[in-house]
């Protein structure tokens, strides 16, 4: 509650880069420290989405192995299917037994789970992504520079991301704990100017 008695009170009521920065340093969710936020997975929806992956691949799989009467199935399309959906269960899978958070941001730099310690120097631009489709949050490496780990990955995500209009690496606002709203939150008092 604030007090009108003391001046930088009543200031905060009607600042509201003020009361944003108070809340994130203060009452965030993801604050472990001063000044530093980490993001964990929804491991929960990532089990379910694992165990959904997985049913669906051995379903495919039965019905090579066990063709129903009819039409046979097309065994390559069928093997084709299995593979894709086994791997993205592996993958979810993965993802939720991970116990590291997605990702962690401080003053100095951000450090994805996927990509590194990247300092803030190299990041170009962060957003939100306000789509129906795939609502989150993202950030973009400045052109030219890659992250320390899974470079790779990096260039195909980013490169798929931008004809789909999205930040270079993006989080989706269901998997991540409390969604990515408090992400936003976090890079806007760490770093606004880099906003887009």
């Amino acid at each position: 509650m604030a007090d009108p008695d003391r001046p930088e009170d009543a200031e905060d009521e009607h600042d509201p880069q003020a009361a944003l920065e108070d809340f994130a340093r203060n009452r965030h969710p993801a604050l472990v420290a001063p000044g530093v936020y980490e993001f964990q997975p929804h491991r929960t929806k990532l089990w379910i989405l694992c165990a959904a992956l997985g049913f669906v691949s051995a379903w495919l799989a039965s019905l090579v192995l066990a063709p129903p009467s009819g039409i046979p199935p097309e065994p390559a399309f069928i093997g084709l299917a299995v593979a894709l959906s086994a791997a993205a269960a592996w993958a979810c899978g993965r993802s939720a037994a991970d116990p590291r958070p997605v990702l962690r941001v401080d003053a100095e730099a951000l450090e994805d789970r996927v990509h590194g310690r990247i300092l803030w120097s190299d990041v170009e631009s962060w957003s939100e992504r306000r789509s129906m489709v795939s609502p989150g949050f993202g950030w973009t490496l400045k052109r030219g520079l890659q992250p320390p780990e899974n470079a790779y990955g990096y260039r195909i995500q980013s490169r798929v991301n931008w004809i789909a209009g999205v930040p270079g690496r993006s989080y989706r606002r269901k998997l991540i704990a409390g969604g990515t709203e408090p992400m936003a939150v976090a890079f806007r008092v760490l770093h606004p100017d880099l906003e887009r």
